[in-house]
């Protein structure tokens, strides 16, 4: 006699929030968002939503989608769960440090000291990723950053 097996099958999401050949964003059964990033150079797959707003800050065609800034952050979304991929990003991402013959590593540390609490803080108060894009460009903008790693440069 055979017997039928029941498998339950996980789905992967409850909601996918956009997609498209080189982004997808979801809200996963976690309830966190999840962004699969699928352009070079920026290619990752991250729940850390400061680090994924970002990368997408650096992409023109990312930053003309109003849809996408406009999803809403769960608690769980404003967490910071690292800064590294954050800063580095913002920071013009590996192609601007190698071309400043600099080593991201060696300035890694200071820049966290420096910015951790300013991104805790967009984070905690941001309910939309438009709303991270906006603190960003205030408070962690190029400007800043690279007055900051200038003056770390001199140290």
């Amino acid at each position: 006699m055979r017997t039928s097996k029941s498998y339950q099958i996980e789905t992967i999401s409850d909601k996918i929030l956009f997609n498209d050949l080189t982004l997808y964003i979801s809200r996963e059964n976690n309830k966190k968002l999840f962004f699969n990033i699928k352009k070079q150079p920026y290619y990752t797959e991250t729940y850390n939503t400061a680090e994924a707003v970002s990368i997408l800050m650096r992409n023109k065609t990312w930053c003309d989608i109003t849809s996408i800034w406009n999803i809403e952050l769960s608690t769980t979304d404003k967490n910071v769960y690292s800064t590294a991929g954050v800063l580095l990003w913002a920071s013009g991402g590996h192609e601007t440090w190698n071309k400043m013959n600099l080593d991201w590593l060696d300035y890694y540390n200071q820049l966290d000291i420096e910015y951790n609490k300013s991104i805790t803080k967009i984070m905690r108060k941001s309910n939309t990723l438009g709303d991270i894009r906006n603190g960003f460009i205030k408070y962690l903008n190029l400007d800043k950053l690279y007055n900051s790693i200038l003056r770390l440069s001199t140290i």
